[in-house]
C-alpha cells in the first residue's frame, strides 16, 4: 500500500523502543530522566535565580547529546567522527564552565550525579546482560537491576516534580505519565538513530552502516537461538511469562477486550469523585457497593468459565445478575440518587464503549483500522475513563501528592492485565456473563486459534 499507516508505524516504533529499553539501550533514557529529576529538585527547593540558569545548562546537556548523536551517525569516517567527538566534549565542558559562574557547588554536584549515575547504570546493565547466561537473565538479580535502572530515576523525578509549588496538581500527574508513555521512544532513538551511548559519542572510532546492520542481525539471530533454548527448558521463567502476559493483555486491550477495563476504571473514577466531593457518610457505603460490583464481575466470570454446561451456566448467570440487583438495592438505602446515577453511568458507559469498539472492529477493513476514526475511538475508549479517574483522584484532599501520581501510574501500567483476564480467563464481557449460552473449552480454544491466524494474515498484508 502506498498510504503509510501512521498509527501502526508508531506502535511498531514504540514496541521496538520498549524492547530496546529493556535490553541495553538505557543511557539516553537515564541521562534525560536524571536531568529532569535534577531540574525538578532545583525548582522545588531553590530560588529562581539558581534554578533558571542551571536548568538551561542541564537542558543544554540534553540538546548536546541529541544533536551530536545524530551528527556522529551521519558523518561517518575517521576525520569527521574525530571532529564531532571533540566538539561534543567541548560543548559539555563549555556548558559546565558557564554553569560554574552561576553556582559552582550546584553545577559540580548536578553534573557529577548526572554522569555518575548514567555510567553506573551502564555498568550494571553490562554485568546483567553479558555475564549471565540466558536462563539466569530473569533471576531475582536481573529483575532487581531492571527495576533500579528503569524505575529509580523516574521515581525520583516524580517525587521532586510533585514538590514544585507553582505547578497544578493535575499537571503533576499528567506530565510524568506522558513522559513515561513516550520514554521507549528515547531508547528507540538511541538504538536506531544514534547507535552510541552518551560516552561512546566522545570516542572517534568508526563503524560503517553495513557493519552496524550486520551487528544487529547477529544480535537478533542470537536472541532467536536463546528464545528457542528457553522454550525447551522445563523450568518456568516467571518474569518472561509476566512480560508475555502483559504484551498479550496490551494487544487484547487495543483489540476488543475492553469491557472489564472500562467497567473497573469507571468504578475507580466514581469512587474518586465521591471521596473528593462528598462526605464520608456517603462515600464509604457507595464505594463498598461499587467495589462489590467489581468483585461480582471477577468472581462470576471465573465461575462461568469453570462451570461449563447449560444448567450450571444458567445458575451462574442468574446469581451474577441477582448479586448486582442486591448490591444496587442496598446502595439505594444509603443514598438513592447517587446509587442510581453511579450505576447508570457505570453500565451506560461500558455498554457505549462496547458498541463503539464493535463498529470500529467489525465495520472497517484492516487498511482502514488506522484512520482518524479508529484512532479517535481508541483514545476515547482507553483514555477518557482513565483521565477522568486521574482528575477526580487528584481532588481527594487527604491523599499525599506523591500517591496521587504513583497510584494512577501503577494502575495504568497494570491495566493490560485486566484485558488479559477478560480474554484468557473470563472470555465474556460484563454483559455476556448475564447470558446462559454454553461454549465448550475446545470450541473456545479453536476460536482463539482462528482469531490469531486472521491477525497474522492481516499483519502480513499491512
Amino acid at each position: 500500500m502506498k498510504v503509510l499507516i501512521l498509527a501502526q508505524n508508531l506502535i511498531d516504533v514504540w514496541l521496538d523502543g520498549f524492547e530496546a529499553l529493556t535490553d541495553d539501550r538505557i543511557s539516553f533514557y537515564t541521562f534525560f530522566t536524571v536531568i529532569l529529576a535534577e531540574c525538578a529538585y532545583l525548582w522545588g527547593f531553590h530560588e529562581a535565580s539558581v534554578a533558571i540558569p542551571i536548568t538551561v545548562i542541564l537542558f543544554g546537556y540534553m540538546l548536546n547529546v541529541i544533536v551530536f548523536s545524530r551528527l556522529k551517525w551521519k558523518l561517518r569516517g575517521p576525520k569527521s567522527e574525530k571532529v564531532v567527538s571533540i566538539l561534543y566534549v567541548s560543548f559539555f565542558v563549555t556548558l559546565f564552565v558557564i554553569g560554574c559562574f552561576f553556582n559552582l557547588a550546584i553545577s559540580v554536584i548536578t553534573t557529577a550525579i548526572l554522569f555518575g549515575i548514567t555510567a553506573l547504570w551502564i555498568v550494571l546493565k553490562y554485568y546483567q546482560y553479558y555475564f549471565f547466561d540466558p536462563p539466569s537473565l530473569y533471576t531475582f538479580f536481573w529483575i532487581l537491576v531492571q527495576i533500579i535502572i528503569i524505575g529509580s530515576s523516574f521515581v525520583v523525578f516524580v517525587i521532586f516534580f510533585a514538590k514544585i509549588p507553582f505547578i497544578p496538581t493535575e499537571l503533576k500527574v499528567i506530565i510524568p505519565l506522558v513522559y513515561l508513555i513516550f520514554s521507549p521512544l528515547i531508547a528507540f532513538f538511541e538504538d536506531e538513530v544514534a547507535s552510541y551511548n552518551i560516552f561512546g559519542l566522545a570516542y572517534s572510532y568508526t563503524l560503517s552502516r553495513e557493519f552496524e546492520e550486520y551487528r544487529k542481525k547477529i544480535k537478533k539471530k542470537k536472541e532467536k537461538i536463546n528464545s528457542k533454548k528457553r522454550k525447551q527448558m522445563k523450568v518456568l521463567i516467571l518474569a518472561q511469562n509476566l512480560i508475555d502476559v502483559w504484551l498479550d493483555g496490551f494487544e487484547a486491550l487495543t483489540d476488543d477486550r475492553i469491557s472489564f477495563y472500562t467497567f473497573f476504571t469507571v468504578i475507580l473514577a466514581e469512587c474518586a469523585y465521591l471521596w473528593g466531593f462528598h462526605e464520608a457518610s456517603v462515600a464509604i457505603p457507595i464505594t463498598v457497593i461499587l467495589f462489590g460490583y467489581m468483585l461480582n464481575v471477577i468472581v462470576f466470570s471465573r465461575l462461568k468459565w469453570k462451570l461449563r454446561g447449560p444448567k450450571s451456566e444458567k445458575v451462574v448467570s442468574i446469581l451474577y445478575v441477582s448479586f448486582f440487583v442486591t448490591l444496587f438495592v442496598i446502595g439505594c438505602f444509603f443514598n438513592l440518587a447517587i446509587s442510581v446515577i453511579t450505576t447508570a453511568i457505570l453500565f451506560g458507559i461500558t455498554a457505549l464503549w462496547i458498541v463503539l469498539k464493535y463498529y470500529q472492529y467489525y465495520f472497517f477493513d484492516p487498511p482502514s483500522l488506522y484512520t482518524f476514526f479508529w484512532i479517535l475511538v481508541q483514545i476515547i475508549i482507553i483514555g477518557s475513563s482513565f483521565v477522568v479517574f486521574v482528575i477526580f483522584f487528584a481532588k481527594i484532599p487527604f491523599i499525599p501528592t506523591e500517591l496521587k501520581v504513583i497510584i494512577p501510574l501503577v494502575y495504568l501500567i497494570f491495566s493490560p492485565l485486566i484485558a488479559f483476564f477478560e480474554d484468557e480467563v473470563a472470555s465474556y464481557n460484563i454483559f455476556g456473563l448475564a447470558y446462559s449460552y454454553t461454549l465448550s473449552r475446545e470450541f473456545e480454544e479453536y476460536r482463539k486459534k482462528i482469531k490469531k491466524k486472521k491477525e497474522k494474515i492481516n499483519s502480513k498484508k499491512k
